[in-house]
C-alpha cells in the first residue's frame, strides 16, 4: 500500500484541518498516512493515520513570527528526511507556512501538492496585503510544485499564471462534508433559532450579523442566535451585543467539537464573511437540512449555492433567492470595521438586507422546507466520498 502524508498546523480547529481530518478517514483503506503537525497536543477531530509532531509548544501563540519561522524550519528539515526514508507517494500541505516547507524540503521523492485554501485577493482588500507578494508566492506554488489544489473556482481563477502549461498543473476540489444520519428538527422551536460558525475575527464579521438581530429586534421578530467560534474578537462582540441590548438573545458557547446539538434544531445558518476559499460552514448546515443565508462573497458561496449561475456574479444591492439557499450582499462596503461597540449605530443598507434574508427563512415555512430539501440535495452532490475519489486520482 502507498504511503502518502498531509502537512497541517493542528488538528484542533479550524476549515483546513477539518478537511484533513476527513480526508485521512476517508483515504486510510488505500494509503498509509501520516499526519505532520507543528504538535500532537490538542487534537480535537478524528483522524485515521500516525501524527508525526515536531515538537513545538502547544501554548505559543502560532501566529508570532517567531513561531512561524521556527516551524518553518524544522517542519522543512524534517520533510526533507521523511521523504527521502518513507518514499511517500505525495506529501500534501494545506497552508502558506506548510506549503512553503513541502515545496523547500524537494519533490525528489514523491509528487508534491500543495493546496490553496482561501482568497488572496479577498485577504489582500481586507488586511490591505501587498498584492505582488502574493503573486509571486503564487506564481512560485505553480512552477515548483506538481500539482496546486484550489478548493474553490474562484481562488483558482485568481491565480495569476501567464503560461499555460504551468496553470495546467491547477485542480479544483471541492472540500466535501459527510452526510449525518440525525436531520434537522427545527419545526419545534418557539423562538427562531439563527447558527453561524466560524472562528472570531474580523474576515468572519459576526457584528453584522449582531446589527441584523438588533434590526429584527426593532422589527418585534424576536430570534436567538448561537456564535460557535472562538477568537481574538470574542470580548468586542460581547460589548457589541450589549450595546445594542440583544446580549439576552445571542449565545457564544466558544468552539464546539460536536456541533450535532445546535444544527439538528436551528432554523437557519448564517454566514456573514467579508471573504472566503470554500466554507465548510455553508456545506455542514445544507448537509443537516438547515436553509442557509450567505454573503455572495469572493470565492465559495455562490458555487455552493447557486452553482448554475456564474461564480463571478456578486449581488450588492439585493437578495438572490438562489437555487439551494440565499445569497446577501457582503456588509463590509457601507458599515466600516467591526469595531462599533457602544457607537449606538443602526443597521445599514445592507445589514437590514440581512435581516430580511432572516426574516423571510423563519416566518415562511414553505420557503424554509423547499431549502431544507434542496441544501439536502446540494450536499449530496458535494459529499465527502466523491472529494476523496478526485484526491485520490490525483495522487495515484
Amino acid at each position: 500500500m502507498k504511503r502518502i502524508a498531509f502537512v497541517v498546523n493542528t488538528l484542533s480547529s479550524g476549515g483546513a484541518e477539518r478537511v484533513v481530518s476527513n480526508l485521512s478517514r476517508m483515504l486510510s483503506d488505500r494509503y498509509h498516512i501520516d499526519l505532520i503537525l507543528n504538535d500532537g497536543w490538542n487534537i480535537n477531530y478524528p483522524y485515521s493515520g500516525e501524527v508525526i509532531s515536531l515538537g513545538m509548544p502547544g501554548e505559543a501563540d502560532r501566529m508570532q513570527a517567531g513561531y512561524q519561522l521556527r516551524a518553518l524550519a524544522k517542519r522543512t528539515a524534517l520533510l526533507h528526511r521523511l521523504k527521502k526514508e518513507k518514499q511517500y507517494a505525495a506529501v500534501i500541505s494545506f497552508s502558506d507556512n506548510t506549503n512553503l516547507s513541502n515545496i523547500l524540503s524537494g519533490g525528489k521523492h514523491g509528487k508534491v501538492i500543495v493546496s490553496i485554501r482561501n482568497s488572496l485577493a479577498g485577504k489582500e482588500a481586507s488586511e490591505h496585503r501587498i498584492i505582488l507578494l502574493h503573486r509571486i508566492k503564487q506564481y512560485a506554488y505553480c512552477l515548483l510544485a506538481d500539482r496546486v489544489v484550489c478548493c474553490s473556482k474562484g481562488i483558482a481563477a485568481d491565480i495569476a499564471v501567464p503560461s499555460r502549461g504551468i496553470r495546467n498543473k491547477i485542480s479544483v476540489i471541492y472540500n466535501g462534508v459527510s452526510i449525518p444520519e440525525k436531520r434537522n428538527a427545527s419545526g419545534n422551536n418557539k423562538t427562531p433559532r439563527i447558527i453561524t460558525m466560524g472562528r472570531l475575527t474580523e474576515q468572519k464579521a459576526q457584528h453584522h450579523l449582531l446589527y441584523a438581530v438588533r434590526e429584527l429586534k426593532d422589527r418585534g421578530i424576536r430570534v436567538e442566535l448561537a456564535i460557535l467560534g472562538e477568537g481574538k474578537l470574542r470580548q468586542e462582540l460581547e460589548d457589541l451585543s450589549a450595546a445594542l441590548d440583544i446580549a439576552d438573545r445571542v449565545m457564544m458557547p466558544g468552539w464546539v467539537k460536536d456541533t450535532d446539538e445546535y444544527l439538528s434544531e436551528a432554523d437557519a445558518a448564517v454566514i456573514s464573511s467579508d471573504y472566503e476559499g470554500f466554507c465548510n460552514a455553508i456545506l455542514e448546515a445544507l448537509a443537516y437540512g438547515v436553509p442557509c443565508i450567505s454573503t455572495d462573497h469572493k470565492t465559495g458561496a455562490r458555487e455552493i449555492l447557486a452553482p448554475d449561475t456564474d461564480w463571478r456574479e456578486k449581488v450588492t444591492d439585493h437578495i438572490d433567492y438562489a437555487e439551494y439557499g440565499i445569497l446577501v450582499p457582503v456588509c463590509n462596503d457601507d458599515t466600516g470595521t467591526s469595531g462599533d461597540a457602544g457607537t449606538g449605530r443602526k443597521a445599514s443598507e445592507r445589514e437590514k438586507m440581512l435581516a430580511d434574508a432572516i426574516y423571510r427563512i423563519v416566518t415562511d415555512k414553505e420557503l424554509a422546507e423547499h431549502y431544507k430539501s434542496a441544501g439536502s440535495q446540494r450536499a449530496r452532490q458535494l459529499s465527502l466520498e466523491a472529494a476523496a475519489e478526485e484526491w485520490a486520482r490525483l495522487v495515484g
